[in-house]
């Protein structure tokens, strides 16, 4: 085997919250033979596989975690008119950036938004009403035998935060490995994306400063039929959609701006916002999500459903038959 498999890697430098433990194998795969033979290493040692990109929407337990962690890092990117195929590993902002000048349209609303191609794919990355799913032709996709699958856009299941791939995770395990898009060729004026580009990157730098040590959002929002119509009236415009309410409004009112639990923090601007404020741990960002979470259920009367994808854990800590954290 060429490829280099490390044993006991630290995963808190592979995240943009800088927390979590070991992984008792972990390996980067840019080319399809390093991937193959990850998944052979996987098979021949009876190893679980756990895939991971930019690490920016997940939440890494403390204790590390078992079996083999694929980093993605397959990055290649042809861009042919309007038609893109890009590897899973390659930066998703970096995309947008690539997209915009060449003056293709569709993307553009993503800019600024951490992590990979691969990880916006299996979370519907979406921002001011636009979505990755909707430029998505196809994906490639590879099971842990080794075996090549292609996933149409209806194939995906694009929905609000979610896809096909986050949905039955457990049932086809796998990589997400390349992607094919088809974008909108713009105007004869391609500064006005570029322009637009980069006031979101603007905005995104003051609402979500990029130093700070954050997962992002960490709730989705509620489905608006969750609510009554008399609620609904009286909302404010901006915390709203037709078929959705900010979870960082209902966060908001439900008091837990500013709230800090040992080194996890929720911001004070944007409640649904946790950063990693020095030292924190998982139990940390746990017992304040659980508070965040408990407070929104006493105010409204709605359970927020965790965004955040858990790498490590025995449990899902945030469902409704797991009991509180000590200290939550």
């Amino acid at each position: 085997m060429n490829m280099k498999i490390k044993q006991n890697i630290s995963l808190k430098r592979y995240t943009t919250l800088g927390i979590g433990g070991p992984a008792e194998y972990f390996c980067c795969v840019k080319t399809l033979s390093e991937l193959k033979q990850a998944f052979m290493f996987a098979k021949q040692n009876v190893l679980p596989v756990t895939v991971m990109g930019g690490g920016s929407n997940v939440l890494i337990a403390d204790a590390g975690v078992q079996g083999l962690v694929i980093c993605v890092a397959h990055d290649t990117c042809v861009i042919s008119g309007n038609r893109i195929v890009v590897g899973a590993g390659m930066s998703l902002d970096k995309l947008v950036e690539m997209s915009v000048k060449k003056n293709l349209r569709g993307l553009e609303n993503l800019s600024g938004i951490p992590g990979t191609i691969g990880g916006a794919i299996y979370g519907n990355a979406r921002a001011f009403g636009g979505s990755i799913g909707d430029m998505v032709r196809q994906v490639v996709f590879f099971d842990c035998n080794g075996v090549k699958k292609s996933f149409s856009q209806d194939a995906c299941g694009f929905s609000y935060g979610t896809s096909v791939f986050k949905q039955k995770q457990g049932e086809m395990p796998g990589v997400i490995w390349q992607v094919e898009l088809f974008l909108d060729v713009g105007s004869n004026m391609p500064w006005e994306k570029m322009n637009l580009r980069q006031a979101i990157i603007a905005y995104r730098n003051v609402r979500y400063p990029p130093k700070n040590k954050s997962a992002g959002c960490f709730f989705g929002n509620a489905a608006a039929g969750m609510f009554s119509p008399n609620f609904l009236s009286k909302l404010p415009r901006f915390a709203k959609s037709q078929k959705e309410i900010g979870a960082g409004y209902l966060l908001e009112q439900a008091g837990v701006a500013g709230k800090k639990i040992g080194g996890a923090q929720i911001m004070r601007h944007q409640a649904n916002y946790f950063v990693n404020a020095g030292s924190a741990t998982a139990l940390d960002v746990i017992k304040l999500a659980q508070f965040a979470q408990k407070k929104v259920f006493e105010r409204f009367g709605v359970r927020l459903q965790h965004e955040v994808r858990l790498m490590g854990f025995d449990r899902d800590p945030f469902a409704e038959s797991c009991p509180q954290v000590s200290g939550a």
